[in-house]
């Protein structure tokens, strides 16, 4: 323990001896003489490693240090652009709804503008019931909004169907899909008319329509207004496909709702 104590004692000292030349030989009164001049180079040539190697090792650690602190930089300012993006996602999603909303909403005052005779009662579906989906509904309005049965009830894709049956705060409403459902409905086109009924499994039917009729796919299919629940015009669908033999009286004609009845949601009670 004495040894080592003693040995690293005379090595601060020769480093203190050695630092005490150096400054010495490099001050100006005596950097003018050659043999002073050629020790102070050869002084610098040997202490310039250990200089290398400090200032390198400076560098080293204050690059480090900054490059620790600039990743950190970066890092947080990737958070708040991730940040940044999740909140613009969110508001683009909701200025999209807010857009179909509107869209929704245009149309469905422009297909109300069209009913001047009557006043459209907005109703909501509470309900379902029947052997399956598209045969009857139930929705938020009654006697209670003056609404009686035989009522039409539509949306802003087409005809939906008729109350027959009220209650004080609902009703519930027979689907044209429903089989036991009858539509006096005309060709847009042609003026053919005919009695249109449901298939809750497939498309809708137009019964008793001349073979001497004139329809065509692609034809639309409205309302008569031959009877006093469905007013004229409205829309019903669009014909899917004719067909006739040479001896039958009437003619085959299968039509595709105008309305989705899966996605079925805000409904008009046509009050007259």
């Amino acid at each position: 323990m004495y040894y080592d104590g003693g040995r690293r004692k005379s090595i601060y000292l020769w480093i203190v001896v050695l630092v005490l030349i150096i400054a010495v030989l490099n001050t100006p009164s005596i950097r003018r003489f050659k043999l002073i001049r050629a020790a102070r180079i050869i002084s610098n040539n040997i202490i310039f490693p250990f200089k290398y190697a400090g200032t390198a090792i400076y560098h080293g650690v204050t690059s480090g240090v900054g490059n620790i602190i600039g990743l950190r930089g970066v890092q947080k300012e990737n958070e708040g652009i991730k940040s940044e993006i999740s909140d613009l996602k969110a508001r683009n999603l909701l200025l999209e709804q807010l857009g179909r909303d509107n869209q929704k909403l245009r149309e469905m005052l422009g297909f109300r503008s069209g009913y001047y005779g009557s006043r459209l009662l907005p109703a909501e579906i509470i309900g379902r019931s029947g052997s399956n989906w598209f045969e009857v509904i139930e929705m938020n309005r009654g006697a209670g909004d003056n609404l009686s049965t035989d009522t039409a009830v539509i949306n802003e894709e087409g005809l939906v169907g008729r109350v027959f049956e009220v209650s004080k705060f609902s009703s519930k409403v027979l689907l044209i899909t429903d089989p036991s459902s009858a539509v006096s409905v005309i060709d847009a086109v042609t003026g053919d008319m005919g009695i249109l009924s449901g298939n809750s499994i497939g498309p809708l039917t137009i019964k008793y329509m001349s073979a001497s009729a004139s329809v065509k796919a692609g034809d639309k299919i409205i309302t008569s207004g031959m009877s006093d629940i469905f007013p004229k015009g409205i829309l019903v669908g669009v014909v899917k496909s004719v067909s006739k033999k040479d001896y039958d009286v009437f003619q085959k004609v299968e039509v595709s709702p105008a309305v989705n009845f899966s996605r079925l949601d805000k409904i008009f009670a046509v009050v007259k």
